[in-house]
């Protein structure tokens, strides 16, 4: 284990951000989640990893940045890849919106109404789960 560790070039990242894989000169473009990155390349998972030739860009438009790369490994809809060009910055087009929630405020069935700050509505909100070790059922 520690072989593989050492081969690696640079230290990994987990990230897991939405980003567009652009190919056949911007005609083309793909969704897929970033799961971790370095400053060499990192790993992508796409709906169909066939699809992604093995140069294009990546988009992110959270952070407003993209750059070339170029696929090092394949292993189904994961996509090992390092980087070719510098990163070029842009304005983002998308921005996230993070508020605080104190579920202690919310009564059961409120979840989804967005009453307590209807900029930040969230999308499902949990009770915490109780841990039950051994046979689930009966």
């Amino acid at each position: 284990m520690d072989n593989i560790k050492n081969k690696r070039k640079a230290l990994r990242r987990r990230t897991l951000k939405g980003v567009l894989v652009s190919f056949n000169d911007g005609f083309s473009a793909v969704e897929g989640v970033l799961k971790n990155m370095s400053e060499a390349g990192g790993l992508l998972v796409v709906k169909d990893g066939m699809i992604v030739p093995n140069t294009f860009y990546l988009y992110c438009e959270l952070d407003g940045w993209k750059v070339e790369c170029e696929v090092k490994r394949r292993q189904n809809n994961n996509i090992g890849f390092q980087y070719v060009s510098e990163f070029e910055q842009f304005k983002p087009t998308r921005h996230q919106m993070v508020s605080v929630i104190n579920l202690n405020d919310i009564e059961p069935g409120q979840e989804n109404s967005g009453e307590q700050n209807p900029e930040a509505m969230p999308v499902r909100l949990q009770r915490p789960v109780q841990k039950v070790f051994g046979k689930l059922g009966s």
